[in-house]
């Protein structure tokens, strides 16, 4: 979501793309494709439809810190709750966390497998969700719970 919205609106920042990023690199590519294009067509005697441009890489968090966020409307960032407690504790606006509403057990199993701990459906399967939980710092609601800091929970289709 984070690079569609950043490549058609203003204001939207990310671990996937800043907007104004976007612009700039954009063009670029868009040129570039059009220059090639062109040349090849001039040698080939065919047109050549120019496709959508998503060329960006992804943001690591210190350098979106680095970057900054005073210009963003929109932040997304795939990654621990430590990253919005100490980027936005003491921000100068509220800020609103939207989180996804899953199903508890469907949530585990999403950490689990974002953490690669492979289930091996025997008897006793105690090692592998101890290995689920052992490293599960995406969401930690004291973390998210300062005063300029609101989470909603959002359903997805």
């Amino acid at each position: 979501v984070n690079g569609f919205l950043a490549t058609h609106y203003e204001r939207v920042c990310g671990n996937k793309g800043y907007s104004h990023d976007y612009f700039s690199n954009n063009r670029v590519v868009i040129l570039r494709k059009e220059r090639i294009a062109r040349n090849s067509n001039r040698m080939l005697g065919r047109s050549n439809d120019r496709q959508g441009v998503h060329q960006h890489g992804h943001y690591n968090p210190k350098a979106m810190i680095n970057i900054g966020f005073h210009d963003c409307d929109y932040i997304a960032n795939e990654i621990g709750a430590s990253f919005w407690n100490n980027a936005f504790r003491d921000w100068y606006r509220p800020l609103e966390l939207h989180v996804p509403c899953r199903d508890p057990v469907d949530l585990f199993l999403s950490m689990c497998n974002y953490q690669e701990v492979e289930f091996t459906c025997q008897a006793d399967f105690n090692e592998e969700v101890n290995k689920c939980l052992l490293h599960n710092n995406r969401f930690n609601r004291a973390q998210l719970t300062q005063p300029n800091i609101d989470l909603k929970c959002f359903r997805s289709p």
